[in-house]
């Protein structure tokens, strides 16, 4: 993870603490989901400037890149309230795989995309078994902090 390299200890900390909040709630909203083939819906999490992490649900949007879209511009428009900011979903990887996607973005630079790969196992298949191994974690534009002049016109599909 060469994008960590250029880090301080505290984006780090702050990074690791929204990661770790965001990777635990996708796991669970994997176990608690009754369709075993599908994932979860897109949401949020954000890291307040006094420590406290807050998710950030949407309502139903049909496609999940307008949920993302959502998340985002609403991450703009409040950004003055948060450290740093997440976005988690779902997504297929090759050859039928299945990944968790999280986008983390910090006040102070920090952006970067984490995928990391699971497998459902046990009975029902309610296990879920995170293979971080194989994650791939890479730096990506950022989306939220932003000059303000160009939050209207910049397209948010980049986060992949």
């Amino acid at each position: 993870m060469s994008w960590r390299n250029e880090l301080s200890q505290n984006i780090k900390d702050d990074i690791d603490k929204l990661y770790n909040q965001s990777l635990d709630s996708a796991v669970y909203a994997l176990s608690k989901n009754k369709r075993k083939k599908s994932g979860f819906p897109p949401y949020g999490m954000t890291l307040l400037g006094h420590g406290e992490i807050r998710i950030a649900l949407v309502e139903y949007f049909p496609k999940s890149a307008d949920a993302v879209d959502f998340l985002i511009k609403s991450y703009q428009e409040h950004r003055d309230e948060y450290k740093a900011v997440s976005i988690i979903f779902h997504v297929k990887l090759e050859n039928e795989d299945k990944g968790i996607y999280i986008f983390l973005e910090h006040i102070e630079g920090a952006a970067v995309s984490i995928i990391v790969p699971y497998k459902r196992k046990g009975f029902f298949e309610k296990k879920i078994i995170l293979n971080c191994e194989n994650s791939v974690s890479k730096a990506v534009s950022r989306e939220v902090w932003i000059p303000l002049e160009d939050i209207g016109d910049k397209q948010t599909k980049n986060i992949n």
